[in-house]
């Protein structure tokens, strides 16, 4: 159950991440609610492509989204342990120290603008 919970942190802070680099691009709210709603495939595709067995799993890895679903399904429904879960994981920690990142040069961007 903590498993769970770490995951679903992380994937928090992926979330979070990703509205502040979405919030310093978007310039007012109604442009912001029509990119969520445009960029929504993107957070839904990995379930999408679970739920169609037709389609090669290596289509939903593309998606940030697929290392925080994936690891909570397979812990979920196989009663997976971290030693199944650790490389999506690993992966997902990754995404957000890239998010992190972009967060920060946007950042100082903005900062040195408004000096």
């Amino acid at each position: 159950m903590s498993l769970i919970i770490f995951i679903l942190f992380l994937g928090a802070i992926m979330a979070s991440c990703f509205g502040l680099i979405l919030g310093a691009f978007v310039k007012d709210m109604a442009a912001l609610f029509t990119t969520i709603k445009g960029l929504g495939i993107f957070i839904y595709a990995p379930g999408i492509v679970s739920i169609f067995p037709g389609i090669p799993e290596w289509v939903g890895k593309l998606f940030p989204t697929y290392y925080v679903i994936n690891p909570i399904m397979e812990i979920a429904r196989e009663g997976g342990s971290w030693s199944m879960v650790y490389s999506d994981v690993l992966i997902l920690i990754g995404i957000i120290a890239l998010f992190i990142g972009i967060v920060g040069v946007i950042a100082t961007k903005t900062r040195l603008q408004e000096a």
